[in-house]
């Protein structure tokens, strides 16, 4: 390995006065070699930030507005109706879009795509503010997911809920069209589609540790049971108001692969961790009865991916 100028390296116990200082300082400065990763060495510099070697591919940056580009939550916003008893469970998850409602919210890679090399990472994030609204109180209607009954001076009891109902949000990307008309779920993502069998009967959603991309707006919080009396009166379940949505993804891929779009997409319904009977694997499950009532509101955000080298 080359080196700048044959000087004795200095050991753990030596003195540094500022001649020895200045003197390796003027071999940068006078150097007759080139100043690279081989004479300085692998460890001593952030190899990345060589313009051949950047962190951040050239041109691999790329931010989008998600929503409506507002922050008026009390006029600006977008509302889904979410699914509910008795239709069977949405078949395709919604796109997040403007305020118009016409056009999705996305990040075009151009009519070329984006290539991510065998040597790449493509990072992604994403974050959108969103609320859950309701009506009544679903989660307590007889059939849906996440009740458990407590004494309530016995034999009498009192059904209340876990506070574990969802709406899913997950990324999605374009690897075969420039005109983003084949958009599908990242690696590594459930579509939420998956028939199974859980304790309640059957069921159609996705298992949690294939949800990679994917992030989950809580329906509800529940602080408790109210008392009267010294009896329950009822589990003391809250609205969560206004939330920031936030998630994020990386892959390298096993082959090189070329991304024309990505976007972020939900499921408009509510879902609840269950685990399916023959293998007790753990799944988000859509849940027909608790979805009813309920209304999705979307507001700003965004979305941003990164093309960078690996190692």
């Amino acid at each position: 390995m080359s080196q700048l100028t044959a000087r004795t390296p200095l050991s753990d116990e030596a003195v540094i006065d500022a001649s020895e200082l200045n003197a390796r300082f003027t071999d940068f400065a006078s150097a007759s070699v080139s100043i690279d990763a081989t004479n300085l060495r692998d460890g001593a510099v952030d190899l990345p930030q060589y313009t051949a070697q950047q962190i951040i591919r050239s041109g691999g940056a790329f931010t989008e507005t998600l929503g409506c580009d507002e922050w008026d939550t009390a006029t600006d916003l977008l509302t889904t109706v979410l699914t509910a008893t008795p239709a069977a469970a949405p078949s395709a998850p919604v796109p997040v879009t403007d305020f118009s409602g016409a056009n999705a919210s996305r990040i075009s890679f151009g009519a070329t795509g984006r290539t991510i090399t065998l040597v790449d990472v493509l990072r992604v994030s994403w974050s959108l503010k969103a609320q859950l609204r309701f009506t009544g109180t679903p989660y307590d209607t007889a059939g849906a997911l996440g009740q458990f009954d407590i004494s309530n001076f016995a034999p009498a009891t009192i059904t209340v809920t876990d506070g574990m109902h969802a709406v899913p949000f997950f990324l999605q990307w374009d690897i075969t069209s420039s005109a983003l008309t084949n958009f599908v779920a990242v690696p590594g993502q459930t579509t939420f589609q998956t028939s199974i069998n859980i304790p309640a009967g059957g069921k159609v959603g996705g298992k949690i540790e294939e949800c990679s991309a994917a992030t989950f707006l809580p329906a509800w919080v529940a602080r408790g049971v109210g008392v009267s009396g010294g009896k329950a009166t009822g589990d003391a379940v809250y609205a969560r108001g206004w939330r920031t949505v936030r998630g994020s993804w990386l892959y390298s891929p096993p082959l090189g692969v070329t991304c024309y779009g990505i976007r972020v997409v939900f499921m408009p319904a509510l879902y609840h961790p269950a685990s399916q009977v023959s293998t007790l694997d753990p799944y988000m499950v859509y849940d027909s009865v608790a979805s009813t009532s309920c209304v999705l509101d979307l507001q700003s955000g965004f979305l941003t991916a990164i093309v960078q080298r690996l190692g």
